[in-house]
């Protein structure tokens, strides 16, 4: 197994705001492994992983070999998105007080210091872009209210605002007018339904009469869109269902059950509309056409799954994982598809 540096943080804490200074440090075992996000770090058009181990450390790998440890803040998941509009890849995370801190990126690659953002307490986070430039810099959550809030700044010096008065269980960002950006939300409310808005300060619609466990925004092209304005989620039953009508005809693809479910591109089409997923067994199965036609992707067993584009051709079909032994692994689509390779 390879180990690679840490870093060690010295912290002083200012009125709603902890700097982490990084020096070099002890190795670290990129093992026990609870969640992963897919993101290109360094802009070499190959996305790279960022990983939160079960202690909660954050680590990162861009070349899928070794790790890199981020501070010793703890958190129970991150996101990525382009914070400071500066063409790189930056962190936020929900710590495990429940408050939001964020990472810049320094340099391609290279992340410095966590901050926190704001003194409100949150269970969900995604990235959005509220602004409408093509950059996800501003970050929206679902505080331990059950309230969405959304801040302009990753900072939240202009303060956090309420969305509305519906209280939600998770979100998802998607862009259903097909305005160029994915400033819109889909949410479950807290029956279960999915709900949607194309104004964060406007009104919230319901999305027909299925109850869900999970949404992902789709993009179906070969229905003609050109953004993801579709859905593709989990109901109570465990079932996949999906909608090209976000207004609601929902339908059913395939009698398989699932637990996850994420937006791929394996027909390399340019368009996330394919699905891949983890089963009640714990396989991975994916589907290229919606139709119900699922497909085993190798014998490992995983508990989270991510789409991402590891090789570099372009199309986000190749996939990684956290197993069922906490380890993360990648397969890559046009080379041994099925063939998982463990991140050391």
């Amino acid at each position: 197994m390879k180990r690679i540096g840490f870093q060690r943080c010295f912290t002083r804490i200012l009125p709603f705001m902890l700097i982490c200074m990084v020096i070099t440090a002890a190795p670290v075992r990129a093992e026990n492994i609870s969640s992963i996000v897919a993101a290109d770090l360094n802009n070499d058009g190959r996305d790279d992983l960022v990983a939160v181990s079960k202690s909660g450390y954050v680590m990162y790998t861009t070349d899928l070999e070794t790790w890199q440890q981020i501070g010793t803040s703890m958190f129970s998941h991150v996101v990525c998105g382009d914070f400071n509009a500066d063409n790189r890849t930056d962190l936020a995370g929900i710590t495990t007080g429940q408050y939001i801190m964020y990472c810049l990126q320094a340099d391609a690659g290279t992340f410095g210091t966590w901050t926190q953002s704001g003194d409100n307490k949150f269970t969900s986070l995604i990235s959005i872009d509220l602004s409408g430039t093509g950059a996800a810099k501003n970050i929206v959550g679902i505080n331990s209210n059950n309230y969405a809030l959304y801040a302009e700044d990753i900072a939240g010096d202009a303060g956090w605002k309420k969305s509305g008065s519906n209280r939600f269980l998770s979100l998802t960002a998607a862009d259903l007018d097909a305005g160029g950006s994915k400033n819109d939300l889909v949410v479950i409310n807290m029956n279960r339904y999915a709900v949607y808005t194309t104004d964060i300060d406007g009104a919230w619609t319901k999305s027909g009469s299925n109850r869900f466990l999970q949404i992902e925004s789709i993009h179906l092209a070969d229905s003609g869109q050109t953004a993801e304005q579709s859905l593709a989620g989990i109901n109570l039953n465990q079932y996949v269902v999906f909608t090209d009508d976000v207004t609601g005809n929902w339908t059913k693809t395939g009698s398989n059950k699932f637990e996850r479910v994420a937006a791929c591109d394996f027909d390399g089409n340019g368009a996330q509309d394919d699905l891949a997923g983890i089963n009640l067994n714990q396989y991975v199965l994916y589907t290229e056409n919606l139709t119900g036609t699922w497909s085993r992707i190798g014998n490992e067993r995983f508990t989270s799954l991510v789409c991402g584009d590891f090789d570099g051709d372009g199309a986000r079909d190749d996939l990684a994982g956290v197993n069922i032994n906490e380890h993360v692994m990648y397969t890559v689509h046009t080379t041994g598809f099925g063939t998982w390779t463990k991140v050391e």
